[in-house]
């Protein structure tokens, strides 16, 4: 602001600057512009195909890559959202982009730190673009299950798989037998949800 009246070139210098490097950023707790303001201007980009697809697919990388580097340098905080947006945003065009950060993501965190929604996010494109519902149910097989200290599973692993079942019960791409099953398959999850006797579920992990 001080040079956006005196040099605006010098002042988008030091914008593009901060976001960048987050040098005018205490670049710890909830430092949101990356892992949110960013990736939803990349949604815009992205889904309107305002530049060619070798361009998105830099501009994907660029953003993926900044995603990355804030995860790492704050506590994680809603930061951590950052490289799971983008791989979800491009996921719905690009999939096999979407499995190769998939791939670094997991890489990056570790077997026993990533989240399962990495995996549903592109499972629900596969399944948005007629996938066989046994590669599907192959590919679910990546889920990992953690426990809470009490040893009781946590609802992640479930709720993932509910979440892809119930898309493909409500995808026209699919038969009426097939849909069926799958509606019988999500609910199972609940079932299983409510026999380890899990006490929230469905719920935004964010407020968890």
């Amino acid at each position: 602001m001080f040079f956006s009246k005196i040099d605006q070139e010098q002042a988008k210098y030091y914008f593009t600057k901060a976001v960048l490097e987050g040098i005018l950023r205490h670049g710890w707790h909830k430092d949101t512009i990356v892992s949110y303001l960013l990736t939803d201007a990349f949604e815009i980009v992205w889904r309107n195909n305002w530049v060619d697809n070798k361009k998105k697919e830099s501009y994907a990388r660029e953003v993926f890559d900044l995603t990355m580097h804030v995860v790492q340098i704050t506590d994680g905080d809603h930061t951590w959202r950052g490289p799971y947006l983008v791989i979800e945003i491009i996921a719905s065009t690009n999939i096999e982009l979407a499995e190769q950060f998939k791939k670094e993501l997991i890489e990056a965190k570790g077997y026993h730190n990533f989240s399962n929604q990495v995996i549903t996010s592109i499972l629900k494109a596969k399944v948005k673009n007629g996938a066989e519902v046994e590669k599907i149910e192959k590919e679910m097989s990546e889920y990992r299950i953690d426990y809470g200290h009490e040893g009781r599973p946590r609802s992640d692993y479930y709720e993932q798989k509910f979440i892809v079942y119930l898309e493909i019960a409500e995808s026209n791409l699919y038969t009426e037998e097939e849909q069926k099953e799958a509606f019988q398959k999500s609910y199972k999850q609940v079932e299983e949800i409510q026999k380890q006797q899990i006490d929230y579920y469905l719920r935004d992990d964010d407020f968890r």
